[in-house]
């Protein structure tokens, strides 16, 4: 994995990550279900598939299935807030964001952005 997607998932799911526990105590959107998925690739066509995500051993798993894609592109990470979930899935071309927000009629807007640019970086935790 390169060191940029190191730092961007670390970053994700440390800005928005919190403990199971509290989870429920903020009022934390659970992501887990399908979504019908409704964008376009890389060539601007239009693509279409299903995003299902589903709660494993206290974090989530999943994968997105479109009849355009010669395999499903699985999930590696997803985190949630409120109203936001934030997913990182493992396409063909790298690691990408999907950045997606709960509307108030409880549809989901967002974006999805490729992580494959990006400056080498090096960081010491504290002690």
């Amino acid at each position: 994995m390169k060191p940029l997607w190191i730092f961007a998932l670390s970053l994700v799911l440390g800005v928005l990550w919190l403990p199971e526990t509290s989870r429920a105590q903020v009022g934390v959107l659970d992501p887990s279900g399908k979504y019908l998925v409704s964008t376009v690739d890389d060539d601007g066509s239009p693509l279409q598939g299903t995003l299902t995500i589903t709660s494993s051993s206290g974090g989530y798993t999943g994968q997105f299935e479109a009849s355009a894609l010669p395999q499903p592109v699985p999930v590696v990470a997803v985190t949630t807030n409120a109203d936001r979930v934030l997913i990182i899935v493992n396409t063909a071309q790298g690691l990408a964001l999907v950045n997606m927000q709960q509307q108030k009629d409880g549809t989901f807007k967002g974006t999805w952005h490729r992580l494959n640019d990006g400056i080498a970086l090096t960081a010491t935790k504290g002690k």
